[in-house]
């Protein structure tokens, strides 16, 4: 048994520098720390997002475009997220990253995004899973309702309609709640294809790049 302690500095900063998942819904301004796009084994191009709050850090995740190549409602979220950013473009670069076992893997990251201040609305969704040790865990999902901009409370819709008051954003956090607790189920794999609402046009789909105001 160890009975002698010396003071290890190291040990004693890395025991709050632990950042805790987001565990409630609500409005986050933060950073992205990383971002990725991937395709599932089904065939999905899926969108990955680390973001980090003061309030704690959340991996968000979206489905661009479906197994058919069909675009998908995360497509029009990545475009909202863009909007709020000022960014007109990105590009992904292939990479290399390593996964939680040490293995190197390939990647194709998005580093124009990395470091990017940022606001989401989020709702918690927890989620049941089965470890690798057989136990039911539970996992911090969020779900990404909107993007908004920090600095201003705008959502994409406002920045693209030059509105300098923000409203939309107090309006869509009054019916964002947590969701109640998922139980765990093999089939089910709620980003593969989640139910697309179809929008009725508005004048901002008919949108000219030189309309854009940035």
């Amino acid at each position: 048994m160890i009975t002698n302690f010396q003071l290890d500095t190291k040990a004693a900063a890395r025991a709050d520098s632990q950042t805790p998942n987001i565990r409630k819904s609500g409005a986050f301004a933060g950073q992205i720390t990383a971002a990725r796009t991937y395709i599932t084994r089904s065939g999905a191009q899926m969108l990955e997002i680390i973001f980090v709050a003061h309030e704690g850090k959340a991996n968000i995740t979206l489905c661009l475009f479906k197994k058919d190549g069909t675009e998908n409602f995360g497509r029009d979220m990545f475009m909202s997220m863009l909007t709020c950013l000022r960014l007109k473009n990105v590009n992904a670069v292939k990479s290399t990253i390593k996964d939680r076992n040490g293995n190197e893997q390939e990647a194709y990251l998005f580093p124009d995004l990395a470091g990017r201040e940022i606001g989401f609305l989020l709702q918690y969704a927890p989620e049941e899973y089965q470890a690798n040790d057989g136990t039911i865990r539970v996992a911090d999902r969020v779900n990404l309702v909107t993007s908004f901009e920090p600095s201003t409370g705008l959502v994409a819709k406002e920045i693209l309609e030059r509105v300098t008051k923000a409203e939309l954003l107090e309006i869509r956090k009054e019916h964002v709640s947590d969701k109640p607790l998922k139980k765990l189920s093999v089939s089910d794999n709620e980003f593969e294809n989640p139910p697309v609402k179809k929008a009725s046009k508005q004048p901002l789909d008919n949108i000219d790049d030189d309309d854009i105001p940035f």
